[in-house]
């Protein structure tokens, strides 16, 4: 590895270890309901970066499988919120 990738490296894991510190203490601090949304975005954004790095999109089943696991969650965060 050469200097400049092991820097990338060792940024890609400080970046990586404070989002996931940060998730944790967001889940402390406000309940699941409201912020399952915005994990959700995982989900856009990764099919944004497939398609601005590798030009092709996920297909019909992808997109179907994440309709499915989005509508599950949310139903089961909203019974559990009541």
């Amino acid at each position: 590895m050469s200097g400049v990738e092991l820097v990338l490296a060792f940024l890609a894991g400080v970046f990586g270890t404070a989002g996931y510190f940060f998730i944790t203490w967001a889940y402390r601090l406000l309940d699941i309901s409201a912020l399952q949304p915005l994990a959700f975005l995982g989900i856009v954004w990764a099919s944004l970066f497939d398609l601005a790095i590798f030009g092709r999109t996920a297909d019909a089943w992808t997109f179907a499988g994440a309709a499915i696991v989005v509508a599950a969650s949310t139903a089961i965060v909203r019974r559990e919120a009541k």
